[in-house]
Formats: C-alpha cells, sequence, structure tokens
C-alpha cells in the first residue's frame, strides 16, 4: 500500500533492501524531499536492481557496472 510520504511499503525487499529505504527516508525526512521525487528516486533504484539482476552484477556493485548501467 502506498503511504502518504511517498514511499511504498508494500515493495519487495529485493538486494538493496533496507539500505535502498533507509535512503529514501532520508531524502524525505532528512532533505524534505517531495513525494513525487522520492517516488522517482526509488522507481530509479528499482530498474537499477532488476538490472543488477539481469546482468549478474553482486551488490554493491562497482563504479564500472554502474557506468555500464548509465550508458
Amino acid at each position: 500500500a502506498r503511504m502518504d510520504n511517498g514511499t511504498n511499503s508494500a515493495s519487495p525487499p529485493g538486494p538493496l533492501g533496507f539500505a535502498k529505504q533507509a535512503f529514501l527516508d532520508f531524502c524525505r525526512l532528512e532533505k524534505g524531499l517531495g513525494a513525487l521525487t522520492v517516488e522517482a528516486y526509488r522507481r530509479d533504484l528499482d530498474r537499477l536492481e532488476a538490472w543488477y539482476a539481469q546482468h549478474g552484477v553482486g551488490l554493491p556493485g562497482s563504479p564500472a557496472a554502474v557506468r555500464e548501467y548509465l550508458d
């Protein structure tokens, strides 16, 4: 279920799990970012997580893997 604070409590944890949620909470609570921005960050991280899984990249990844993802 989507919460009013811009996070999605029902999303599966995935490999980034708590680190991803902690980052999103930091963005929302400490940086004061809006719900739509935090949601966009969540989607970006979900896509990165899926790309890592598809390409067999283990966490935490590497700068080279991130560059490949961004290209």
